[in-house]
């Protein structure tokens, strides 16, 4: 399915209506590679942010929760990944560089979305989108997003893997190596390549340190193909190591 098709089928579901119409969302906004117009089928997740007037209550998460389930159902086994954000906060956080750092994968999307208005799935009457641009992505605190990064790999690697396929950790730590890429990218240069081997490709020291992840990537198109069994554990176990080879490699330099 094309990107237009999968979010025409979100928008279709009952569980889709019912988010929107929650006293609690002012938008609801496309990210990721559906944003970029990059989604890749068995590869690619289905990401949306709701942007929060208010704190939600328990019937906002059953609402995000039955809405997730309807979308697998409609599309198949496809990763959905909805993020909620406060809307005040995110304003904050053009201002603030601490903040900046933190919201950076929040803020992408409204960078992203320039000349694509299709990316704002809904938006609600009298309610102003947050306008993105290169000089604000480029005030991020690079080591307050490195930390996040690390923080959240470090906990996600030590957790119990037996409910997690293997195709699942291994794509997890290529796209957290994309994120950390990015996100210097970002603090060196101000803008964000939508290239993740051109970037790399910039960097001598940096493309010598991910041959695997580089491996895996360039055959993201092939990726629903590709069974749990046919990933090596001592692949996963040298994409994380550089993994760490990357995050050293640019603290080293901050």
């Amino acid at each position: 399915m094309t990107g237009n098709e999968i979010l025409d089928s979100v928008k279709s579901l009952p569980e889709y209506k019912r988010l929107i119409e929650s006293d609690c969302v002012s938008a609801v906004i496309v990210a990721g590679s559906l944003a970029r117009g990059s989604y890749i089928d068995g590869w690619s997740d289905i990401d949306l942010q709701v942007v929060l007037k208010k704190s939600p209550g328990k019937i906002y998460f059953e609402t995000i929760r039955d809405l997730v389930n309807a979308v697998k159902r409609e599309l198949g086994d496809v990763k959905v990944g909805i993020e909620s954000v406060d809307s005040t906060l995110l304003n904050h956080s053009m201002h603030n560089e601490h903040l900046t750092g933190f919201f950076y994968k929040y803020l992408k999307p409204y960078f992203e979305r320039e000349n694509k208005p299709w990316l704002v799935l809904y938006q609600a009457s009298g309610f102003v989108l947050p306008n993105v641009t290169e000089k604000e992505l480029g005030q991020v605190n690079f080591e307050l997003n490195l930390a996040n990064i690390l923080n959240h790999m470090y906990k996600y690697m030590a957790d119990d893997k037996a409910w997690i396929s293997k195709k699942s950790t291994f794509r997890k730590i290529i796209k957290n190596v994309q994120l950390l890429v990015s996100g210097y990218q970002v603090t060196k240069h101000g803008y964000v390549s939508d290239n993740f081997e051109e970037v790399l490709d910039m960097d001598s020291m940096l493309v010598n340190m991910v041959p695997v992840v580089r491996k895996y990537f360039s055959n993201r198109e092939s990726w629903s193909n590709i069974k749990d069994q046919d990933i090596l554990d001592s692949d996963i176990e040298s994409a994380w190591s550089e993994l760490l080879a990357v995050a050293e490699y640019y603290k080293a330099m901050i």
